[in-house]
């Protein structure tokens, strides 16, 4: 009987240990070695969002200025029916070649222009001076020409042309006639964004505008790349 009991206990203490050793490491075990299991192993998280993508940097000029706006600002305006800067012709020089202006438009300004109307006493008038269409002709520049080869603004008239591209980069070239009473006529040269000269910049400020038909040369003018 004795031995009985010693296999017996030494027969319990055996399953006693392999069940403490049987135990899964993530499990719990109880005093008597009984194992519950402790679930399966989590996944593998996700990686966290990636961060917004940076703001592109700001674009260039965009802005195109296709317009030419001449304004007459001379002291001395002549009453002879040809008041102010007489324009026979503006043309650009770009990439490519010459471009002349495809329209033109002007506000005359103050004093009789020959072709407004029946001249006033002491003003004669052989042809009319007001066609604006006549600065489209770049060349000839006749101060006794008929058909006029230019147009007359007035004191403080403006001329605007037309050219339906872009002109920055490009040199204009502006042709004024001015008869036998040289003046030192001037005026100032912008280029706009649209006819109505909301968006302009000036290029010339008092421009002296040589008289072609006094052997002078044209007045020059270089439109810069804007940023």
């Amino acid at each position: 009987m004795i031995d009985l009991k010693k296999l017996l206990t030494c027969g319990l203490a055996l399953v006693l240990a392999m069940g403490a050793t049987g135990c899964d490491e993530e499990g719990e075990c109880d005093e008597a070695g009984v194992c519950t299991d402790g679930g399966p192993v989590g996944g593998e998280g996700g990686g966290g969002d990636g961060g917004d993508g940076g703001f592109g940097g700001d674009g260039g000029n965009t802005t195109e200025f296709t317009y030419v706006i001449i304004d007459d600002i001379s002291d001395e305006i002549a009453a002879n029916g040809t008041p102010g800067v007489d324009i026979c012709g503006v043309r650009a020089n770009c990439e490519g070649g010459d471009v002349s202006p495809i329209g033109a438009e002007l506000g005359a300004g103050e004093e009789f222009i020959c072709g407004e109307g029946s001249p006033p006493a002491g003003i004669t008038c052989s042809t009319d001076r007001n066609d604006a269409n006549a600065a489209l002709n770049y060349g000839s520049c006749d101060a006794s020409s008929d058909p006029s080869d230019y147009v007359s603004l007035g004191g403080g008239g403006r001329l605007t042309l037309t050219f339906g591209r872009d002109l920055q980069g490009c040199t204009l070239s502006i042709l004024e006639a001015s008869g036998s009473t040289q003046r030192d006529e001037t005026a100032e040269v912008s280029v706009c964004a649209d006819s109505a000269a909301s968006e302009c910049l000036t290029i010339g400020g008092n421009v002296v505008l040589g008289s072609v038909d006094e052997g002078a040369n044209p007045a020059t003018i270089s439109v810069p790349v804007f940023e």
